[in-house]
């Protein structure tokens, strides 16, 4: 049984290292690296730490960056093989072996005011939009960090 594959993450706006925040170019690619190679959200958490410690506030666009990174890592965790996520709404779509349980993904999500409506069973796929006035993408990465806590999902 080999692991899942890695969830693949498509974030709408720009998701990058910008040149204000991280000058030197060898410095960066070094950061890109990191990031890729990135195992778990607690590494990815230590590493936030750390931008924050060496370069200050992390801008909008490497949150973004970050924010991907960590929707792939809980994903693929969860068995999402797919998520595309923009400002308003979201696909998710679960690979063929991935056994999601339903019922407490959308108490997750609805908890935060995301909307979920299931388009198709087998394997899931589910749209969610936002309902409240928080940004979906955060928002998201919350419900879903709620749901690797729990046991057995």
């Amino acid at each position: 049984e080999s692991a899942a594959p890695a969830t693949q993450v498509n974030v709408e706006g720009e998701a990058y290292l910008p040149d204000q925040y991280i000058a030197g170019a060898d410095q960066k690619m070094n950061l890109y690296r990191r990031i890729s190679r990135l195992g778990d959200t607690s590494a990815l958490n230590d590493l936030e730490d750390e931008l924050r410690d060496r370069f200050g506030p992390i801008p909008t666009a490497a949150n973004r960056l970050l924010a991907s990174v960590r929707l792939r890592l809980l994903g693929t965790g969860l068995g999402v093989e797919w998520l595309r996520v923009s400002d308003s709404d979201a696909r998710m779509n679960f690979g063929p072996r991935a056994v999601p349980r339903l019922a407490l993904l959308r108490d997750a999500l609805t908890d935060r005011q995301i909307a979920v409506e299931v388009r198709r069973t087998q394997p899931l796929s589910l749209r969610l939009a936002r309902a409240g006035v928080e940004p979906l993408l955060p928002t998201l990465v919350a419900a879903l960090e709620l749901l690797e806590g729990v046991p057995g999902h």
